[in-house]
């Protein structure tokens, strides 16, 4: 099997998502947007394996607030995909040292964070949304390159090419 790269995949980036980020930075030579059922990012033709949620600071604190039902839907279904992030736009110095408008403590936003992490989500904070936006890129690119690697090896176990 030759080896993957990002220019061979084509990333799906959510129509609501209203400022992607810029994978293209990151060496996906094809972008295309399309409404995904839930998470704001995927690879073309695992869409229901794979999903990546991203939430700035502020988007998630009025996401475990004022729009927690919608928020609690979205990782429910989550959970039914193998391959589910969560991608947080702050540190979780950012957190704990309150960088964020409202009343909401910081231990009830890390234990509602570690509820989603119990639930299966993988929660990933970072620095900014640069190191977000990369970080999307590699899970996307090794998601990919793990699942069509495992296709290779099963399609040659049963006789495939």
């Amino acid at each position: 099997m030759a080896t993957l790269k990002e220019s061979s995949l084509t990333a799906i980036i959510d129509t609501r998502e209203q400022a992607p980020f810029d994978l293209a930075k990151f060496g996906f030579g094809k972008i295309e947007r399309k409404a995904l059922d839930f998470g704001d990012y995927s690879i073309k033709g695992l869409e229901s394996l794979l999903c990546i949620e991203r939430k700035s600071l502020a988007d998630l604190i009025l996401s475990i607030t004022r729009t927690r039902k919608t928020m609690d839907k979205r990782i429910s279904a989550m959970r039914g995909y193998r391959y589910a992030y969560l991608i947080i736009e702050a540190s979780a110095s950012d957190i704990l040292d309150h960088k964020y408008r409202g009343k909401t403590s910081e231990l009830a936003v890390i234990g509602t964070l570690a509820k989603y992490q119990s639930c299966g989500i993988s929660v990933i904070n970072s620095d900014n949304a640069y190191f977000a936006a990369r970080i999307c890129a590699r899970l996307l690119y090794f998601v990919a390159r793990e699942v069509y690697s495992y296709a290779h090896i099963f399609s040659h176990k049963q006789g495939g090419k």
